[in-house]
């Protein structure tokens, strides 16, 4: 009998112990940090795609691209509102694209099963539920957080954001996801508040800009950070990283470097952005000319600054 109570006295310490690593490991974020209701958006899988000329939007319109080798999937978030996510699949690769019309961020990610919108937002920001596991993701935490993927990252795609003038101009021969999937869905923007962080060089509160996560660090870049120079060096925990910005363009994006003195800045080429000592020429989705691509930051998008604020404590700016 004591060696039975022995090992049921074992077994609840181990209970306890799991329980509570299980607590511990989410940064606390359960169903009741989460608002609205579990209302899943309509499904979007496989969705036609159609040429940049037959598309009508404004040209300040914001759009979303990703780059497949040499070819460029565009994704205008006028579109993404009804379904705020996107099940695709191409040369093999299956992922899902997704816009929060709230926070204004975008991210894409690769995928097994199938994603939705939940319905529930986390401070304002859309939250993904995938069929397979039915594991709710935070879209800007960019992983997990309730359910049996809980803290397992994405398996990110970079999205270069910028506007439908840019592809005009520039990537004529991109494919647009259709206006099939366009609807308008009522949601109403979080209320402006006039704190802007705790530094000078802080962006305003609805100011778009583009963030570098490392943990709970954002190293945080605007528009305007990019008026003397197109590029910016910085290391992040010893990685090295270009990152370029155009305000005309509307884009920003990084990529990962060995040595900052090789790549200088090209002006007047775009979408050509930089060039290494060889002469070999990258453009903005960093693939240079002779085929190869440089990578980029697996944890990085745009959102407005309040959105960042509501997720994240500690950012690294640019000096002035």
């Amino acid at each position: 009998m004591r060696r039975f109570l022995a090992i049921v006295f074992c077994l609840f310490l181990i209970s306890c112990s799991d329980d509570s690593d299980t607590e511990n490991s989410n940064d606390g974020i359960n169903e009741s940090d989460l608002t609205g209701t579990f209302n899943l958006f309509p499904l979007a899988l496989n969705p036609e795609f159609t040429s940049v000329s037959e598309v009508n939007i404004g040209d300040d319109s914001l759009v979303g691209l990703l780059n497949f080798g040499n070819s460029i999937r565009v994704f205008p978030y006028v579109f993404m509102t009804h379904n705020e996510i996107v099940n695709d699949e191409f040369q093999g690769i299956k992922y899902a694209f997704s816009y929060c019309p709230i926070t204004k961020s975008s991210v894409a990610f690769k995928r097994n099963g199938i994603f939705r919108a939940s319905g529930y937002l986390l401070n304002d920001n859309l939250t993904p539920w995938d069929e397979e596991t039915e594991t709710i993701w935070s879209q800007m935490l960019l992983k997990g957080i309730i359910g049996e993927k809980e803290n397992t990252p994405f398996n990110t795609i970079p999205v270069v954001e910028t506007t439908w003038k840019t592809v005009k101009d520039h990537f004529p021969q991109a494919r647009v996801v259709t206006a099939d999937l366009f609807f308008t869905r009522s949601s109403s923007p979080p209320e402006e508040e006039n704190n802007n962080g705790n530094s000078a060089n802080a962006p305003a509160v609805n100011e778009f800009v583009y963030g570098i996560i490392n943990g709970d660090k954002a190293s945080i870049f605007k528009y305007s950070d990019f008026s003397s120079s197109p590029l910016i060096n910085i290391s992040i925990q010893g990685q090295k990283y270009i990152v370029y910005g155009n305000s005309s363009k509307k884009v920003i994006n990084a990529f990962k470097v060995e040595d900052f003195d090789e790549y200088t800045a090209v002006n007047g080429e775009f979408p050509y952005v930089f060039e290494d000592s060889n002469g070999i020429k990258y453009n903005i989705f960093g693939r240079g000319t002779n085929g190869i691509t440089l990578e980029k930051p697996k944890f990085a998008y745009v959102a407005i600054w309040k959105a960042w604020l509501d997720f994240y404590e500690n950012f690294e700016f640019q000096e002035q």
